[in-house]
């Protein structure tokens, strides 16, 4: 038989009950507790030595309705769906903005009021020899990406700003430095279209107020060259009437070079974002657009020539009957561009569109887009309107070449200064409206709650750092432990036996000294020597019935026959293979059998110890034919029990082992005895035991619980299997309950220990009570 069939250790692993796992804690809970104590310790420890850190928030509001129309009404925001959050987050966490803050911060550099102490972030590098006085930039930079975090509250519009620092002060004042900066930014950019606008018109003014100097110069000259000092009723109307009308076709032409310049800017966006959109929608174009702009265009014209030719209209305002049904038809066909241009719009910018999403995740190139069309389709709707004035223009322009030649030259200066002054009037008007706006605008970032300084560190975190060391104490105590008794893969139970493949022949526990001394005296070597003849001297003890188990379990592991030599050894020394072996002899002998021990471990003999006999006589003498067996052989107090100790020899004891006396003596001896226990060298130390085990019919390897590890076992039994010995089975010494099973020892089915020595002979209950403790054998 192969009694050495293992499994795999993973398997072992996971296969661990309840009660197995409770035993591997049990039996390393000194290691458990100091891996504990000591884990717990260095967390608390680490947490005082830890220098406090402080952490401040300021909040902001992300409330685009803050943020005031724009300045061109045709250029307004359509109401596309954009990810605003997400664009403040990614400006909140850019470099430029990070930058800014930290000049700012090294600006105001010091901590206190008295300007004494800097603040710890602008302190410098000790090999910073730009400027030994303060930090770089660069190095404020560094440090705030390690100490300023940016969260988005989910489902709202509220960015919270955190920092942290080893001074309270200073988190606070980065923290609010920061929301400062990023309002700041947003305010310069809110404002930035209509300063561009309004410097845009701020040169367009000072143009038309030189024009318009130099024009009314021209006109005095001319008058007083010629004499010609005014003009018919009807030639000024006229004049007064085109001058109007050019000084809004002037000013129309005004605004399409100004969306013209923000267009321009929007496609040098797009090229560099995404080359290829430019060209598209630079192309793109919708028919019924172009006609709603162009009727829209004629009634403007309509209403401006409705206009000039009776300016009384202008007092009329609304009660004015033709004035009311244009601006009706006027306002009708706004609103259906601005649907129109709308629809057109989500068309060619669809908000679903996975492929832009994913080329812009921020939203940033789609909502240029959406400006770059919306300023287009403006532009397009001034160029029709430029275009009705023009074609308005052109009957005064064939009235005007009728008026007499003397007063031409005046008509046509007095018409220009007239254009003139409309147009410098309008763009004064659109000069002043745009720097109100740009004034007014606030962007639409609001620091509802700034950082004040915290009274107490946000870390370390006493209560919270000690519950983690004890979490991270148990659990590391708990995976230390495990492992290294997985690692170790000592066997203390049976069912560690049974799970690596062995066969358990019999379970035998630890000795006390509460079992007392042999009935044939002692040597003065103590407990140990107890061990050896504690059947004789406690028949009834549970030690003993585990060698009954024994005896019963061999001969039935023989399908009834009994063997006739048997071989006792062990992997390696101190593992209780003299015990078994004596112990196993006696319960032979008493159960009616002759029965010879031969103490066949000549490097380290005990078997003489155990029964008292001398140990200079015996198997060496034998085989060296010193003596007969006979002779050799001494008889016990035990009845049918006779023992051959190893006796004293120079020579080679493998070598004696290997004779070809060794194999008739042992053919001998099973002859006139009806059992021959041998009591053998451990496999692993030396060769005796395996060359012993091919002369006998038995081999019986004997573990220490606790001790002995399943790889030493393995090695023990395949040496023997390899040279054919039959290994009947394995005895697991040294049994311990609670090492084995833990505070569960009590359901592990061996109480039979405490049993046999709570009842004597014929079922009457001995003197002796209680559960032997554990002990070496």
């Amino acid at each position: 038989m192969n009694p050495s069939k293992n499994q795999s250790s993973p398997g072992v692993l996971l296969g661990m009950s309840l009660r197995e796992i409770a035993a591997v804690l049990s039996r390393g809970k000194w290691r458990l507790l100091t891996t504990f104590l000591v884990i717990l310790v260095t967390v608390i420890v680490l947490t005082f030595l830890m220098k406090p850190t402080y952490e401040s928030t300021a909040s902001l509001l992300v409330d685009t309705r803050q943020s005031p129309s724009s300045l061109f009404e045709d250029a307004r925001s359509l109401g596309m769906t954009i990810d605003i959050m997400q664009n403040e987050m990614a400006v909140l966490g850019s470099h430029s903005l990070a930058e800014d803050v930290a000049s700012l911060l090294i600006s105001r550099k010091f901590l206190d009021s008295a300007n004494q102490v800097l603040l710890p972030i602008v302190i410098p590098l000790e090999d910073d020899s730009l400027n030994p006085l303060i930090a770089s930039p660069t190095t404020v930079v560094e440090r705030m990406a390690k100490t300023v975090t940016f969260t988005s509250e989910r489902e709202s519009y509220v960015i919270t700003i955190t920092a942290t620092s080893t001074n309270p002060r200073e988190a606070a004042m980065i923290a609010n430095t920061y929301a400062e900066a990023y309002s700041d930014r947003n305010i310069f950019a809110a404002r930035a279209k209509s300063r561009s606008f309004r410097e845009f018109l701020g040169a367009q003014l000072s143009e038309k107020r030189s024009a318009l100097q130099k024009k009314e110069d021209s006109l005095q000259t001319y008058m007083q060259r010629s004499g010609v000092v005014s003009l018919d009723e009807e030639t000024r109307q006229l004049m007064e009437q085109m001058g109007t009308l050019e000084a809004q076709r002037d000013a129309n032409e005004i605004e399409i070079r100004s969306l013209l310049s923000t267009l321009a800017s929007y496609k040098v966006q797009i090229d560099q974002q995404e080359k290829s959109i430019a060209k598209s929608i630079g192309e793109a174009s919708d028919p019924y657009i172009r006609l709603l702009q162009e009727q829209l265009a004629q009634l403007e014209v309509q209403r401006d020539i409705t206009v000039a030719q009776n300016p009384l209209l202008i007092k009329q305002g609304v009660n004015n009957e033709r004035l009311r049904e244009i601006d009706t038809q006027i306002n009708d066909l706004r609103k259906k561009l601005q649907e129109r241009t709308q629809e057109y719009v989500e068309n060619i910018l669809p908000s679903g569109d996975q492929t832009n999403l994913q080329q812009d995740p921020t939203g940033y190139l789609k909502q240029i887009k959406q400006k770059f069309l919306e300023t287009q389709i403006g532009i397009q709707t001034l160029q029709a309107k430029r275009d009705a004035m023009n074609e308005a223009l052109r009957p005064y322009e064939r009235k005007f070449a009728s008026v007499p030649g003397k007063t031409i030259e005046l008509a046509r200066l007095s018409r220009e200064r007239s254009s003139l002054e409309q147009l410098f009037a309008l763009l004064e008007t659109k000069y002043n409206e745009a720097n109100v706006t740009e004034q007014s605008e606030f962007g639409y970032v609001e620091i509802f709650d700034p950082a004040v300084a915290p009274a107490e560190p946000s870390s370390p975190n006493l209560i919270l750092n000690i519950a983690l060391g004890i979490v991270l104490g148990l659990g590391m105590a708990v995976a230390f432990t495990f492992a290294k008794d997985f690692l170790e893969q000592r066997l203390y139970s049976p069912e560690d036996l049974i799970r690596r493949g062995f066969v358990p022949l019999s379970t035998i526990g630890a000795l006390d000294a509460g079992h007392g001394a042999s009935a044939m005296g002692t040597d003065g070597s103590g407990k140990k020597h107890n061990a050896y003849r504690v059947a004789i001297a406690n028949p009834s003890s549970g030690f003993t019935e585990a060698f009954r188990h024994l005896r019963t379990n061999l001969y039935s592991a023989r399908n009834a026959t009994p063997p006739k030599t048997i071989m006792v050894t062990s992997p390696s020394p101190g593992e209780g293979k003299t015990t078994v072996a004596s112990n196993l002899s006696v319960i032979l002998a008493q159960s009616g059998k002759k029965v010879l021990l031969v103490d066949a471990d000549m490097r380290d003999p005990a078997v003489h110890k155990a029964f008292g006999v001398d140990s200079k006589v015996g198997l060496a003498q034998v085989l060296t034919g010193k003596m007969s067996d006979d002779k050799a052989i001494r008889e016990t107090q035990v009845p049918n029990l006779s023992v051959l100790s190893s006796g004293s020899s120079s020579t080679n004891p493998a070598e004696l082992l290997e004779s070809t006396d060794m194999r008739f003596l042992v053919t001998q001896l099973s002859e006139r005895f009806d059992v021959v226990v041998f009591d053998s060298p451990p496999v692993l130390a030396v060769s005796d035991a395996l060359i012993l085990s091919m002369l006998v019919q038995s081999v019986i390897v004997v573990v220490s619980a606790g001790m002995t590890t399943s790889t030493t076992v393995e090695r023990a039994t395949e040496a023997l299997s390899r040279i054919g010995a039959n290994v009947t089975g394995i005895v697991l010494n040294n049994f311990d309950l609670t090492r084995a099973y833990g505070f569960l020892s009590s359901g592990s089915g061996y109480g039979y220990y405490g049993y046999a020595e709570r009842y004597g002979k014929n079922g009457v209950e001995g003197k002796r009570k209680g559960v032997s403790k554990p002990g070496v054998a």
